[in-house]
């Protein structure tokens, strides 16, 4: 198990959705970034989105990637492409957890603030993980 900072309170956790296995927690602070990335397994290209802890909530804030396919927002936010990236910006949707099913063959990286915190090969292949707010 991975640890950032100790101390009370709301806790952010990336951790195994049925054992609650944590590989990685951090105290919870207001306007903490997290972003999930990984290669979109049917379009190929990297996805990426980008989270902000606002009121002891997950709130989705933007998403990037290279080619519309499943899964993309099509009638929230704004959208713009720029060098042929596609972001879709102003989202505001508050989520209870990020969930997916955890692949080596994706390339999966969770940022906190800017900094690496979980690659690929530190969460167990085809695993049910999410990233949560866990309130002590």
């Amino acid at each position: 198990m991975l640890t950032g900072c100790s101390g009370s309170g709301a806790e952010l956790q990336v951790r195994d959705q049925r054992s609650e296995t944590v590989y990685y927690s951090t105290p919870a602070t207001d306007g903490q970034r997290i972003t999930l990335s990984w290669i979109h397994s049917i379009e190929l290209t990297p996805w990426t989105e980008t989270y902000e802890v606002r009121d002891g909530e997950l709130v989705l804030r933007e998403i990037t990637l290279e080619s519309y396919g499943a899964g993309t927002p099509s009638n929230e936010g704004v959208t713009r492409i720029e060098d042929g990236v596609i972001h879709v910006t102003e989202l505001d949707r508050a989520v209870g957890a990020i969930r997916w099913v955890h692949s080596h063959d994706v390339d999966y990286e969770i940022e906190v603030d800017g900094e690496v915190v979980v690659e690929t090969q530190m969460i167990p292949h085809r695993s049910y993980a999410e990233i949560v707010i866990e309130n002590n």
